[in-house]
């Protein structure tokens, strides 16, 4: 980790001392100023006395730890030139989360989030100083933030919203940390302030000599600390309306609530949505003819496999629908072989013509539809996957809440059995199990 200095000095003025003696050694209205102020120039000499020693322990000088990463980009499957977003965080190898740059974490609903950092990238690279205040980041914790092995990264380009993509080792080329001590402070500088506090220490001793009671006065109470627990700010709902359009749904198309999702097939958070939340809506909701749930793709430029995937899947779902939910499937449980390859072997596993799938990709045969599932998402404030829309639809109009994130079974549970209540639904899934 790199120490960086902040160059704090806290030298005793000595003005201070001269004035305090002229007015203990005076008479009259000096004298009496002296008695009066005797309190007040023993606070201010003690907190003066004790600053250079402080300083002395932190290492002279006040400092934070950083480290410095350098990290490589592509967007589209090119070096990525110009200025984006960053977010960043340490983990461990076991994947415990050190430290964030900021607060929250994308997938957001609108904006930069807390503790982003706007770099410039060159040919794919960029270097950042990870925990430096200066940055608007929060400053990492030498301790605990040292076992940190690997880096999290999220990145918008300002076009295509937030993207995650990944974590990377520390040391590896994917990205590279260098962690060098910045020298201390100088030999000159030590010997100057060692010797400003010896002659601090005389001069404070000297003082408490002429006030013999005042090291003898009762601390000061601890300030008083609130026990009131600080109320979170309420998160209120965003609701949207947005035009419904002919994709690929599971579900009764007169259920009573529609949910449509915004995926990407390269994002970690969508494939904890497929593989925890899914599952649990489909026993409960869609396969009990309460909500329809309709699949949009929203592959983010920073994941230069996402794209290609959801083109093969709009092929594949060519020669039936169910292709298309088994091979969605496939992407997930796949999603580090999405290349052509991959592709490939899908398309020989699954029996379909391996040589026109390849070729409908590079062609980019339905790209429009992408294009339009991004227009949509785009219209109703969606930047980052997974993102949803709840509510219900007349067949054109689908108006409901925009959701954010891999967000749990029990939060949309909830969100739905609302809808279903308001919707005059005869049973709701808890009557349902009951019986």
């Amino acid at each position: 980790m790199n120490r960086t200095n902040c160059g704090l000095r806290l030298p005793l003025p000595a003005v201070l001392l001269n004035s305090l003696s002229r007015a203990a050694s005076g008479h009259g209205t000096d004298r009496k100023n002296y008695n009066t102020m005797k309190p007040h120039w023993i606070l201010i000499l003690a907190v003066l006395a004790i600053c250079p020693a402080v300083a002395m322990a932190a290492g002279v000088e006040h400092a934070f730890e950083t480290v410095d990463y350098e990290g490589r980009l592509t967007v589209a499957g090119q070096p990525f030139t110009g200025k984006g977003n960053f977010k960043f965080a340490l983990l461990r190898k076991d994947g415990t989360r050190l430290w964030t740059s900021g607060d929250n974490e994308p997938p957001i609903e609108e904006g930069v989030p807390s503790g982003s950092v706007t770099l410039s990238v060159q040919d794919g690279i960029y270097r950042v100083r990870l925990g430096d205040p200066n940055l608007g980041m929060k400053m990492l914790t030498s301790g605990r933030d040292r076992q940190a092995s690997q880096v999290l990264i999220w990145f918008n380009d300002g076009k295509h919203g937030w993207s995650h993509l990944g974590i990377f080792d520390l040391v590896t080329n994917a990205g590279r940390a260098a962690a060098t001590a910045a020298p201390d402070a100088t030999n000159t500088d030590m010997a100057a302030i060692l010797s400003e506090l010896r002659a601090l220490r005389t001069e404070v001793a000297e003082l408490r000599g002429q006030f013999p009671g005042a090291k003898d006065r009762p601390a000061a109470p601890p300030p008083m600390t609130s026990t009131q627990p600080v109320a979170k700010p309420e998160v209120k709902p965003v609701f949207v309306i947005m035009q419904e359009a002919k994709r690929h749904s599971l579900g009764k198309a007169d259920a009573p609530v529609v949910l449509v999702e915004f995926t990407d097939y390269e994002c970690g958070y969508c494939k904890r949505f497929f593989e925890q939340t899914f599952p649990l809506l489909k026993r409960d909701f869609i396969d009990t003819g309460k909500l329809r749930f309709i699949s949009r793709n929203m592959p983010a430029a920073a994941h230069p496999q996402a794209e290609p995937a959801a083109l093969a899947l709009l092929g594949a779902a060519e020669r039936a629908d169910d292709y298309y939910w088994k091979m969605r499937a496939w992407l997930f449980a796949n999603q580090r072989d999405l290349g052509p390859a991959g592709l490939a072997r899908y398309a020989e596993e699954a029996g379909l013509d391996r040589a026109t799938l390849l070729a409908d990709n590079a062609a980019r045969k339905h790209g429009a539809e992408i294009q339009e599932d991004l227009a949509a998402a785009r219209s109703v404030g969606i930047t980052g996957t997974p993102s949803f829309v709840l509510g219900t639809s007349d067949g054109q109009i689908i108006r409901g809440e925009r959701i954010t994130g891999a967000k749990s079974f029990q939060m949309f549970e909830s969100r739905i059995q609302a809808l279903l209540a308001k919707a005059g639904s005869p049973m709701t899934v808890n009557e349902a199990k009951s019986r």
